[in-house]
């Protein structure tokens, strides 16, 4: 079957420079083409070229169905509870202020993020402001509800139990002392972020999960940049395991918050990101685990923790989960790793061009001369889950996360570094190996 790029490109393209978004990459099945087709034959038109025309000036109600038709509020409360934790929990040991800490959640789908947040600032005594900001006004409506069925329910932590409250109809509702930290309003992320109440404008946390992966990548790096530059001087950023990033943006620094990555701004940047070749470069959105490109290149920020970064002490939580350790590792070397690692890069690069039977090709290669790389195990599974093949991609899940859990020392990869994220990537691929969702 053809692309929506293929099949409706001139849509496509007013969807991505007024959206920012891939339509290859995301939109619920079918929703897509049945908005055009509709429209379409309401209005009279059979040249696909035209009906665009006549979106890029439509009315606000025809493009709030356009986005209706193309965004994906697909969520669910306390989603990767650990890395959220982590962030709340590096959020509330700021120092003495006069205002609460302010954290923005945008691209907020149905709100689970931003009362996720609120809830654990309840849970740990933070006193903070969550203003959530979606382009869908339907999803905010719900948002603002605060009100969650089964399946945005079942992976409620225990420690939060009690701040949702059973209803008659089946759905659980947030308790007032939660739902009064949040307020939501409607936001484009191609546009200039909202600011804070604090003077600066600025924020202290800003969590934007699994949402880059729906973007075309020079939107999501423009987004990424909007992000960035909404920082406080103390504030931090944080993506979803399921986001990309290729470039680490100009004024931007990566630290380490309990073993996961985040960003803050780094006021002292004076050189621009690192950019791979424009002929590895291809314009397609992101859509696997976060990998940054790092490099021994001065202009690049490197993975390193936080010099001033203050450790977080945190009770037990419901997801466990240690930071691997230097010792007892299994050294990974072989006559063939730098094939391997070649067949490697080449096949991750072919996924993020869309090309998943050449990348899995690559990928199978790579395993094949070193059966220890973890990240071709683990992109060769992303393959084969995009291509239906599940039951093979459990096995690749599984294979990363042995691999991981065995301590695995990579080789030496030119402008990469896994191993920073392997916790991400070993939860993420655990989850699928069990048959979970991303």
């Amino acid at each position: 079957m053809n692309s929506h790029t293929e099949r409706f490109p001139s849509v496509c393209r007013l969807i991505e420079s007024r959206l920012g978004l891939s339509m290859d990459r995301g939109s619920f099945p079918g929703a897509f083409e049945q908005f055009i087709e509709e429209k379409m034959r309401v209005l009279g038109v059979s040249d696909e070229a035209v009906f665009a025309n006549v979106l890029s000036c439509a009315s606000e109600p025809l493009m709030d169905e356009l986005i209706d038709a193309v965004t994906v509020p697909y969520s669910w409360l306390f989603r990767d509870y650990e890395q959220l934790y982590d962030a709340v929990a590096a959020l509330a040991t700021l120092g003495p202020r006069q205002r609460r800490l302010q954290v923005w959640v945008p691209a907020c789908a149905n709100g689970e993020d931003a009362y996720s947040v609120a809830a654990l600032a309840n849970l740990l005594r933070a006193d903070v402001d969550v203003f959530a900001t979606d382009i869908n006004g339907r999803a905010l409506e719900l948002a603002r509800s605060g009100r969650y069925g089964s399946w945005s329910t079942r992976c409620i932590p225990e420690s939060h139990a009690n701040h949702l409250i059973s209803t008659p109809d089946g759905t659980r509702v947030f308790r007032t002392e939660v739902r009064e930290r949040v307020s939501f309003t409607g936001h484009n992320l191609l546009t200039r972020p909202p600011r804070s109440l604090h003077g600066h404008g600025g924020w202290n946390l800003v969590v934007c999960r699994n949402v880059l992966i729906y973007f075309a990548r020079r939107q999501a790096m423009r987004v990424l940049e909007n992000l960035g530059s909404a920082l406080a001087p103390d504030g931090l950023l944080v993506l979803g395991a399921s986001d990309i990033v290729l470039e680490i943006p100009a004024g931007l620094r990566t630290v380490d918050i309990n073993g996961r990555l985040a960003f803050k701004r780094n006021e002292s940047a004076k050189n621009g990101p690192f950019v791979l070749p424009p002929e590895k470069c291809r314009d397609t959105a992101s859509t696997s685990a976060a990998v940054v490109l790092s490099s021994g290149d001065a202009r690049v920020p490197a993975l390193k923790s936080d010099p001033k970064a203050t450790p977080v002490a945190r009770p037990e939580r419901p997801l466990g989960g240690t930071r691997p350790s230097a010792g007892n590792s299994t050294l990974l070397d072989s006559d063939d790793s730098a094939l391997s690692v070649e067949k490697m890069l080449d096949g991750i690069l072919q996924y993020l061009s869309g090309d998943l039977p050449s990348a899995a090709q690559s990928l199978r290669a790579a395993l094949f001369h070193c059966s220890l790389l973890w990240p071709a195990a683990y992109y060769l599974a992303l393959c084969l889950d995009e291509l239906g093949r599940v039951q093979e991609a459990q096995r690749e899940y599984q294979r990363t996360v042995d691999l991981i859990e065995r301590k695995v020392v990579l080789p030496k990869v030119p402008n990469h570094d896994f191993t920073f994220l392997q916790r991400d990537i070993s939860g993420l691929a655990r989850r699928r190996a069990a048959g979970k969702p991303r």
